[in-house]
C-alpha cells in the first residue's frame, strides 16, 4: 500500500486509527510523527459480529503491521463497535457536550493479544424536548473538522442509511436528528411494489431528482400520495425506471430538507457542512439548493482519521497500553 502524505496531530508514539461502520472497517497505520504510512479496508462491519469476533477481525486486517515487543501498539476505534451489540459498549456522552469529552469517556476494549491495546470512542446522545436521539461514529468526524475550525454556529448533514443532522457552536455539539431516510429508501425501492418500476444503474437523473424535491418543497406532492403514483406513471405513461428512481429519490430526501425547514433548522442562505464519501453528496447538495442553501462537502475518511487523531493527542499512553 502507498504511502499518504497527511499530516496529522502527532503522538507519543505509533498508533492504529480505525472506524468501524455497521457494514465495513477502515484502518490506518500513523507514524508517532502524524505520517499516515498505510491504510486497509475490510467488509466485515460490526453489524455482522458478535463481541468475540471483534478481535479476531481486527487482527486480520492489521496484522501485519503488528510488532512482537513488550510494548502494545495504540489503537483508538470509533463507529459501532462500541454499540451495545458492538465489542463492548462505550457509554453515550449527553448533549450538549464539548468534543474534550470523547476523549474522557474512551473504554478499553477486551484483547487476549498483547501487541495490540484498543480503546473505543463514545457515542453522543440526546434525550430531551428536542427528542431522543443517538449518534455513534459522526461525533468523530465532526471533531475531525471542528478540531481545524473557528467557534461560530455551524450545521452538519452526515447522510447515509440513517442521516444524521448536528448543530455545533464553539466546539460543542449542541443537538442532532436522525432521518431513516437511506434506509426508507432501500425498503421502499427493493422491497415494496415500487421495485418493478425502478432502475438505479447509472448516473443518477438529476433533473427527475430536483423535480421531486421540488414537488415536496413546493407542496405540489405529498410523500406518501406520490408514492403508489410512481408505479402507476410507470403502467399508464410508460415512465422510465431511472427517471422514476431519481423522482422517488428526490421525494425522499426533499421531505427530510422539508421537515428540518419546518422546525427552523434549515433556512434559505444556510452553509450546511456535508460529511460523505458516496454520491449521496451531490444528491444532497442539489436538495440543498432547491431550498436555497448551500453545501460544502468534506471527505469522509479525512474528517474520521483527523478526529481519531485528536482523540489519541488526548489519551495517554498509560490509558491505552495498560
Amino acid at each position: 500500500m502507498s504511502e499518504t502524505h497527511l499530516k496529522l496531530a502527532a503522538s507519543q508514539r505509533d498508533w492504529i486509527a480505525v472506524d468501524w461502520g455497521t457494514s465495513s472497517l477502515r484502518a490506518w497505520y500513523v507514524q508517532n510523527d502524524g505520517f499516515v504510512q498505510t491504510n486497509a479496508r475490510s467488509t466485515q462491519g460490526a453489524g455482522s459480529l458478535t463481541s468475540s469476533e471483534f478481535e479476531r477481525v481486527l487482527l486480520d486486517l492489521v496484522g501485519p503491521w503488528l510488532k512482537v515487543d513488550n510494548t502494545p501498539l495504540p489503537a483508538v476505534i470509533c463507529g459501532m463497535a462500541g454499540s451495545r451489540q458492538g465489542w463492548v459498549e462505550a457509554p453515550y456522552v449527553p448533549l450538549p457536550a464539548s468534543f474534550s469529552e470523547l476523549a474522557q469517556n474512551v473504554v478499553r476494549a477486551p484483547m487476549r493479544d498483547t501487541r495490540l491495546a484498543p480503546v473505543i470512542v463514545p457515542g453522543v446522545c440526546q434525550n430531551n424536548a428536542a427528542g431522543p436521539d443517538v449518534i455513534r461514529g459522526e461525533e468523530t468526524l465532526l471533531l475531525g473538522l471542528l478540531s481545524e475550525a473557528g467557534t461560530q454556529r455551524r450545521t452538519f448533514c452526515l447522510p447515509g442509511t440513517h442521516s444524521k443532522w448536528v448543530h455545533t457552536e464553539n466546539h460543542r455539539m449542541l443537538h442532532s436528528r436522525t432521518f431513516l431516510t437511506g434506509e426508507l429508501f432501500a425498503l421502499v425501492s427493493q422491497k415494496s411494489i415500487l421495485r418493478h418500476s425502478l432502475e438505479g444503474s447509472g448516473d443518477m437523473d438529476l433533473d427527475a431528482f430536483r423535480r421531486g424535491v421540488t414537488d415536496i418543497k413546493t407542496g405540489s406532492a405529498s410523500f406518501l400520495g406520490s408514492l403508489f403514483s410512481i408505479r402507476a406513471s410507470h403502467l399508464l405513461n410508460g415512465t422510465d425506471p431511472h427517471t422514476a428512481y431519481a423522482y422517488l429519490s428526490g421525494l425522499i430526501i426533499g421531505t427530510e430538507l422539508k421537515e428540518l425547514q419546518e422546525s427552523g433548522q434549515l433556512k434559505p442562505g444556510d452553509v450546511v457542512d456535508i460529511i460523505a464519501n458516496s454520491a449521496l453528496t451531490r444528491g444532497y447538495s442539489s436538495a440543498l439548493t432547491v431550498f436555497g442553501a448551500t453545501a460544502c462537502v468534506h471527505d469522509g475518511d479525512m474528517a474520521a482519521l483527523k478526529g481519531l487523531s485528536k482523540i489519541r493527542k488526548d489519551l495517554t499512553d498509560d490509558l491505552v497500553s495498560n
